[in-house]
């Protein structure tokens, strides 16, 4: 299956930037396999800027729980603080979506991620990557999952967003 981080930023001037930077430092410290189109989407339960999201693919071996850490880690460099919390505009989130098969619930960490199905850019930006991916606990596709669900529901793609350069 894989290893699927999502990123997001809807604070500050420069959102395109805080994606591209987020990026680089993803590829400076894992495998960097492949990175989905980039979306501008509204807000969901919170307010601000529109958000620029995008899914990753990497693989690492870190363990889930060191994963989130290191993201975490990223975050904290990029300029992530403590007052851009949960559901609060941040300059940049960095979520695990899917690591493998796992299924994981504790009280720091959520596998699959616990908005993954609510979030329709996320499953879009997900099924660039791979189109034939399922959901651990469910076992379905998860395209049948957006196409029954989300169908109606777009996002807007951004198309000035270059990544010829993170695969040089």
């Amino acid at each position: 299956m894989g290893i699927y981080i999502s990123l997001g930023s809807n604070l500050g001037d420069d959102r395109l930037n805080s994606i591209a930077n987020a990026l680089n430092e993803i590829k400076d410290n894992f495998s960097l396999i492949a990175v989905s189109n980039l979306y501008e989407t509204i807000p969901i339960d919170m307010t601000g800027n529109n958000f620029y999201n995008c899914v990753a693919k990497i693989k690492t071996n870190l363990t889930s729980a060191e994963l989130l850490l290191k993201l975490k880690d990223i975050e904290k460099k990029l300029g992530r603080t403590l007052e851009q919390g949960h559901n609060l505009p941040r300059i940049i989130d960095l979520d695990i979506l899917l690591f493998d098969e796992e299924i994981v619930n504790s009280p720091t960490l959520t596998i699959p991620h616990n908005k993954l199905l609510e979030r329709p850019f996320f499953i879009k930006c997900l099924l660039e990557i791979d189109d034939m991916i399922k959901d651990p606990v469910s076992g379905k596709k998860y395209n049948d999952i957006f196409h029954s669900l989300y169908l109606d529901k777009e996002c807007k793609k951004i198309n000035d967003f270059y990544l010829d350069n993170l695969f040089e």
